[in-house]
């Protein structure tokens, strides 16, 4: 009889016997890199000191109790937003001062002043002329049918959204049904006056002096090529 032996042969693996070599470190940090650049944090501040004055810019009248406020400031090349907003009320003569925290070395200073029965001014200021700063505020104005109202178009306020146009808003009360002729007559023929019905000002049509519309809000309009006159303008309304 021929007998089968089966040799069993146990292989043990001894877990001590040998170590793993370590993992390679992909990213290791060369260690002659250096090391990235601290943020140079906010910009040195230096109290400023702001004077000027709120007129009417129809008669150069003083604005007395004007809000005025110095919101927005540039410095290098950023503009930023004054973390605290710095206002003031006019006095009597329409005179205001401001202390501003500002960079040491700011550029133009954004300042505004507001007041009911006023439309907003604003104006950018550089250090240059911080003591002598001069907001020009329009009266808000509106016409109704029969009326007439002079005012006064500057060539350096622009209330449209073209920086050469000088314009205007007016507003027309009017019912929504009834439609009221617009009519503007210079002070003086050196100036030529328009009216129109957008606040867009990117393409003006041939301008016009008489203007028919429904109410809402319309733009006299000074052209930018004749800045010699008064910019004073008689507005008449009529059905």
């Amino acid at each position: 009889m021929t007998r089968t032996i089966a040799l069993l042969v146990v292989i043990v693996v001894c877990g001590g016997c040998e170590r793993e070599s370590p993992t390679p470190q992909l990213y290791a940090p060369s260690p002659s890199a250096p090391s990235p650049t601290a943020p140079s944090g906010p910009p040195p501040l230096a109290v400023a000191q702001i004077v000027g004055r709120v007129v009417d810019a129809d008669f150069e009248n003083p604005i007395s109790g004007a809000h005025v406020t110095a919101d927005q400031v540039c410095y290098q090349d950023l503009c930023v937003r004054l973390d605290q907003p710095y206002s003031t009320v006019a006095d009597h003569d329409g005179y205001f001062r401001l202390s501003p925290d500002l960079p040491q070395d700011w550029r133009t200073l954004s300042l505004k002043a507001a007041k009911p029965g006023f439309e907003p001014a604003q104006v950018s200021i550089q250090p240059g002329a911080a003591h002598f700063a001069v907001l020009m505020a329009y009266r808000s104005i509106t016409i109704r049918a029969g009326e007439s109202v002079q005012l006064r178009v500057l060539h350096f306020q622009d209330t449209c959204t073209e920086e050469s146009i000088a314009c205007r808003r007016i507003s027309v009360d009017a019912p929504a049904d009834e439609s009221i002729t617009l009519e503007v007559v210079p002070a003086q023929p050196e100036d030529t006056f328009g009216i129109i019905v957008t606040n867009v000002a990117y393409s003006l049509p041939p301008l016009q002096t008489r203007l028919t519309v429904r109410g809402g809000a319309a733009w006299i309009v000074r052209s930018p090529g004749y800045m010699a006159g008064t910019g004073v303008v008689t507005v008449t309304a009529r059905r």
